[in-house]
């Protein structure tokens, strides 16, 4: 059965999303070390427990949408699936490697989720969100991910650590919290409020014309209204 809806605030949804976890939750198990992959693809679904939160690692182009059955297929190199993880833990799931990996280039992550809070991304993959609907969603981004999303949320949280960029400018989002640290970049719509802060030279380009804004650059970032 779906999981019974838990009201969060801002902050909790701070603490679901950027929460280290277990030890390696953001590691990033990249290009160049480890096993090969064999460049032989293969895909695999997971029954899994259901989740609202999701945490990967690794170089994925990474696919979620939300819908009424939930489903989970990954595709990697067929002589690396022991050295991947696919769990569910308290709602969570998790997917990442587990020892250093060389992957084909194509491997990817397919979720059909029946609701999203929170999601966490390291490394360089790629993330696309088709159509998110929800009160609240909290994305962390760190490494050199990149993250696509659209559709309407009331409240939106996002944190960019290293070179990663986010673009939700097709999110129609009412209160905005964005925080970018390093080389990132953000752009966003916030129609109602936005709270934005830059550290280092990341950007931050905002759309909707918020009648609260509060921003704060620290470094050659820029916050900029369009």
């Amino acid at each position: 059965m779906p999981r019974p809806y838990r009201p969060a605030t801002l902050a909790a949804l701070l603490l679901i999303a950027f929460a280290a976890g277990p030890a390696g939750a953001f590691d990033f198990h990249g290009h160049g070390h480890g096993r090969e992959g064999s460049g032989d693809l293969e895909t695999r679904s997971f029954a899994l427990d259901d989740f609202d939160e999701i945490i990967i690692g690794g170089a994925f182009a990474v696919d979620v949408r939300l819908g009424d059955d939930q489903d989970v297929a990954v595709t990697v190199d067929d002589n690396l699936w022991d050295l991947l993880e696919v769990t569910v833990d308290g709602g969570r799931l998790r997917i990442d490697w587990t020892d250093p990996v060389d992957p084909d280039d194509d491997c990817r992550i397919a979720i059909t989720a029946r609701r999203l809070v929170a999601m966490g991304v390291s490394g360089a993959g790629e993330v696309r969100v088709h159509d998110f609907r929800g009160d609240e969603f909290a994305f962390k981004l760190s490494g050199a991910a990149e993250l696509e999303m659209d559709g309407e949320v009331d409240r939106l949280v996002l944190q960019v650590s290293g070179a990663g960029d986010i673009d939700t400018r097709d999110l129609r989002a009412k209160h905005v919290k964005v925080r970018i640290s390093g080389a990132g970049n953000a752009n966003i719509t916030a129609t109602e409020s936005l709270d934005a802060e830059v550290s280092g030279v990341g950007n931050i380009d905002y759309w909707g014309d918020p009648a609260e804004k509060h921003t704060r650059v620290s470094g050659l970032g820029d916050i900029d209204a369009h």
